[in-house]
C-alpha cells in the first residue's frame, strides 16, 4: 500500500513539473499567432488550430486541422457602354456639385451595389476600350474613363477586356494599349490585354486570404467580326491578341495549375442574341473541363444562357456558365435587358478548394424613353433613367416603364418565367425554384 502511495506522489510531482515547463496548450511555449509562414511560396498559410482527437488511441499528438474559409465571389457580363448611357451619364455629372468628372456612372448601379461591395473577388467584361481618342458608342466603342471608375468603385477588382471590341478605335489610336495602360492604373486584376508572349504566359493570379485563384481569359477573333485590327504601332510592340485556341487554353490551365489552388476561365464566345451555348461552346467547356479548371465565365450573347457542372476526364467538376447576359446596355430588346450575377463560394478546408452554393441571381437594366418620336444623336429614341436591378427586387410597375416595351412587349411574370426555362433550379435563387 505505502509503494502504491508512493508511486502517486511521485507521479504528481512529475505532472506538475511538465505544467510549469510550459509543454501543451496554453503554456509559455504556446504559439501566439496561428498565421505562419510558407518558406517556399513565401505567403501566409491557412490559419490552424488544434484537435485533441487523433487516429492513434492512447497517443497524446494532437490533430492539425486547417481553419475552413470561405470566399465569396460574383460575376457579371457585358457592360456595355452605348452612347445614350454616356451622353445621360454626362448630363449626371453636370448637375452634380462638387464633382470634377466630365461623367457619372455610379448611381446607375447603386441598387446593386451592396451584392458587388460583400463579394472578395468581383469580375466584370468591359465591353469596350478606354482609349485617348474621341469618346464612342455603337459599332465602334470607346468608353469614357470614368465608366471604369465607377466599376472600381463600386468593388470590381477583376477585370476581363478579352472581347470583340477590344480595337475598335485602334484604327485611330493605339486604343487596345491605352485600354491595358488604364486599366493597369487602376489596382485591379486586368485579363484580356496582354504587352507581350511573356505577358501573356504569366498567369494572372489573385491571392485572397492565402489562397491563389488563376484568371485567363479568352476571346474569338475581333478580326473577324468587328472588322478591326490592331495598331500597328501595337503589333510592332508585341502586344498579344488572347484568341480562342484549344492548344494554349491547355498549355495555360497546365501553368495556372502549377501555380494556383484553382484556375477560373473568362469565354467571350458563341452567338449573340440566343439561349443556348452552340456545339462549339460545348466542345471548349468539355476541355476546358478536361483540362481541370474550376469555373467558366462565359459572356457575349447579351443573353442570359445556362449554367451546369461539367465532369472533366479526371471526375473533376467544372462550373460553366455559358453567359451571364448584359450587366448594362443600351440595346433595345426585352431579352438583352436580363443579366446575371453569378454568386459562388469559394471552399478552402484541410488543403481542398471546392465551389459551392453557387447561385444564379438575374438583373434587369431599366431605362425610360419618355417620347420616342424624339431621337438622339444615334437615331434612336432618346432614353434615360438607366439603372441596373436585381430582378428580385424589380416590379411589373418598372416592368410596365420600360422604354424597351416599345420594341418587345414583356412582363414581370415573363421575365421569371423566361430565367427558370433558362437556368436549371439548382442554381436559381428561392424567389425562383
Amino acid at each position: 500500500m505505502k509503494k502504491i502511495i508512493l508511486m502517486l506522489i511521485t507521479c504528481a510531482v512529475l505532472l506538475s513539473l511538465v505544467g510549469c515547463l510550459g509543454v501543451g496548450n496554453g503554456g509559455m511555449n504556446a504559439p501566439t499567432n496561428n498565421k505562419q509562414t510558407d518558406e517556399v511560396t513565401n505567403k501566409p498559410s491557412d490559419s490552424i488550430k488544434v484537435d485533441s482527437t487523433t487516429e492513434n488511441e492512447g497517443t497524446d499528438i494532437p490533430v492539425v486541422n486547417e481553419e475552413k474559409k470561405v470566399i465569396k465571389f460574383v460575376a457579371v457580363g457585358d457592360a456595355l457602354i452605348h452612347s445614350a448611357i454616356y451622353w445621360e451619364a454626362e448630363d449626371i455629372a453636370a448637375e452634380k456639385t462638387n464633382y470634377a468628372g466630365r461623367y457619372y456612372f455610379g448611381g446607375m448601379y447603386e441598387n446593386i451595389a451592396d451584392e458587388i461591395k460583400n463579394a472578395d473577388i468581383a469580375f466584370v467584361n468591359h465591353e469596350a476600350p478606354i482609349a485617348n481618342t474621341a469618346i464612342s458608342g455603337y459599332p465602334n466603342f470607346n468608353a469614357p474613363k470614368e465608366s471604369g471608375d465607377a466599376l472600381v468603385e463600386l468593388g470590381f477588382n477583376v477585370v476581363n477586356i478579352a472581347n470583340n471590341h477590344m480595337f475598335d478605335v485602334d484604327h485611330k489610336t493605339t486604343g487596345y494599349a491605352d485600354t491595358i495602360d488604364y486599366w493597369d492604373t487602376k489596382g485591379v486584376l486586368q485579363i484580356g490585354g496582354y504587352k507581350n508572349n511573356a505577358d501573356y504566359d504569366n498567369i494572372r493570379i489573385l491571392n485572397v486570404d492565402g489562397v491563389n485563384i488563376a484568371f485567363l481569359a479568352y476571346t474569338y477573333d475581333p478580326y473577324l467580326t468587328n472588322r478591326a485590327s490592331m495598331n500597328i504601332s501595337s503589333k510592332n510592340a508585341g502586344y498579344i491578341t488572347p484568341i480562342i485556341n484549344d492548344q494554349t487554353i491547355t498549355k495555360h490551365i497546365a501553368l495556372a495549375k502549377e501555380k494556383a489552388d484553382l484556375v477560373f476561365v473568362s469565354m467571350h464566345w458563341g452567338s449573340e442574341n440566343v439561349y443556348n451555348p452552340s456545339s462549339e461552346q460545348k466542345r471548349l467547356a468539355k476541355l476546358i473541363a478536361d483540362n481541370g479548371a474550376d469555373v467558366i465565365i462565359g459572356h457575349h450573347s447579351h443573353t442570359v444562357q445556362p449554367v451546369e457542372w461539367i465532369e472533366g476526364k479526371d471526375g473533376n467538376k467544372t462550373l460553366c456558365v455559358y453567359s451571364l447576359g448584359n450587366f448594362i446596355s443600351g440595346m433595345l430588346s426585352s431579352k438583352n435587358m436580363v443579366g446575371g450575377l453569378m454568386t459562388l463560394d469559394i471552399v478552402a478546408e484541410k488543403g481542398n478548394f471546392s465551389i459551392e452554393n453557387a447561385i444564379f441571381k438575374p438583373t434587369m437594366c431599366h431605362y425610360n424613353i419618355d417620347n420616342f418620336s424624339v431621337k438622339g444623336p444615334d437615331g434612336n429614341p432618346v432614353r434615360t433613367g438607366f439603372k441596373v436591378y436585381t430582378l428580385e427586387d424589380y416590379t411589373e410597375d418598372l416592368a410596365k416603364k420600360h422604354g424597351v416595351q416599345n420594341y418587345t412587349k414583356f412582363t414581370y411574370s415573363s421575365l421569371k418565367d423566361q430565367i427558370k426555362s433558362i437556368i436549371s433550379a439548382e442554381f436559381r435563387p428561392d424567389y425562383l425554384k
